[in-house]
């Protein structure tokens, strides 16, 4: 890739250390896995508004990293541990 161009910008949780993200065409949502000990989750956000639909927030001793959506599964790494995590992903 050598050319980006920028053309639209959504609002985020600025706090939110972003580690892997994904769009569901079929709900129009983004899903995230947030990362940092003690504070990383997997979340369904509203695009356009930025609003965290639902959460599910890791052990401390979890860093949350990559995210891929497959069908209806949400499978999310960790950095570490060793440990995924499947979640259904019902955005319905």
């Amino acid at each position: 890739v050598t050319n980006i161009m920028v053309v639209k910008t959504f609002p985020h949780d600025q706090a939110a250390f972003l580690q892997g993200l994904v769009y569901d065409a079929k709900s129009g949502h983004f899903f995230e896995s947030t990362g940092l000990y003690s504070q990383s989750s997997v979340r369904e956000v509203e695009v356009e508004t930025g609003r965290v639909i639902a959460r599910r927030n890791l052990s401390s001793n979890v860093f949350g990293e990559g995210l891929a959506l497959y069908n209806c599964t949400l499978m999310q790494l960790t950095w570490k541990s060793g440990k995924g995590f499947a979640y259904t992903a019902d955005s319905s």
